[in-house]
């Protein structure tokens, strides 16, 4: 029974300890207040965080404007061996395009022939959304001009 009472009292104990720790020593006291600076920042990026993306992409509307191809990517299929579980992970070959809109730029993804049918400096009609407050682009369609 010790032992359970033992375990019971433990977190009181400890964070007895810790704010013991925090007041007494001066040093404790710099550590207590980073601590809670932290705490607060943390809070307010979990609170605010999700509402703050909301109200950035809320009823965004698709607009269709001229852009121009300014950089072409691709990335070549990659396997990944992890020896430990005997597993093999594939990532398939990756096409992208960045495309400058009204002085923005945004990147999609895009078929092997898309790729190769356009060249850097194409003008290409473009499907997106802006959002409110960054601005960013997410590019939703490409079509040659």
């Amino acid at each position: 029974m010790e032992i359970i009472y033992f375990f019971i009292g433990l977190p009181e104990r400890i964070l007895d300890g810790f704010w013991e720790i925090i007041v007494v020593w001066p040093v404790g006291t710099i550590a207590g207040s980073i601590l809670a600076l932290m705490s607060l920042v943390l809070m307010w990026l979990i609170i605010f965080g999700p509402v703050f993306r909301f109200i950035d992409s809320w009823r965004l509307t698709e607009r269709k404007d001229a852009g121009i191809i300014v950089e072409k990517t691709y990335v070549p299929r990659q396997e990944f061996k992890i020896p430990q579980l005997e597993t093999c992970f594939v990532v398939p070959d990756d096409w992208s395009i960045t495309v400058e809109v009204q002085g923005r730029t945004g990147e999609m993804p895009v078929s092997k022939e898309f790729y190769h049918l356009v060249k850097k400096g194409t003008k290409v009609k473009v499907g997106y959304l802006q959002r409110r407050i960054t601005g960013r682009l997410d590019l939703r369609s490409l079509t040659t001009v």
